[in-house]
C-alpha cells in the first residue's frame, strides 16, 4: 500500500473499487444505467450532496419546475405583478 494510513486515499480507492464492481456486474450495471444511481440509500443527504461540491444545483437542473416550488410561491417569485 503506497498510501498506508491515508484515509482520503483509502476512501477514494474504495469508491473506485465499488464503481469497478458495479461496471463488471451486469445486474448492478443495469440498475446504474437505468437509474443513474447506485445504492443512493446508503448516503445521508449531506454525503450525497457533498459529491457535487463546487457545482451549482438549481431547481431546473434537478427537474423541478421553479414556478411551482413552494419557495417561489412564498417569495412571490414567478408572479407577473409589479408593485
Amino acid at each position: 500500500d503506497k498510501h498506508n494510513g491515508d484515509t482520503v486515499a483509502t476512501s477514494k480507492f474504495q469508491e473506485i473499487n465499488e464503481a469497478y464492481n458495479v461496471l463488471m456486474d451486469p445486474a448492478l450495471r443495469f440498475e446504474y444505467d437505468f437509474t443513474g444511481i447506485y445504492e443512493i440509500h446508503k448516503y445521508t443527504l449531506r454525503e450525497y450532496l457533498g459529491r457535487f461540491k463546487g457545482m451549482i444545483l438549481t431547481c431546473n437542473g434537478l427537474g423541478i419546475s421553479h414556478s411551482s416550488s413552494p419557495w417561489s410561491q412564498q417569495l412571490g417569485e414567478g408572479s407577473n405583478t409589479t408593485e
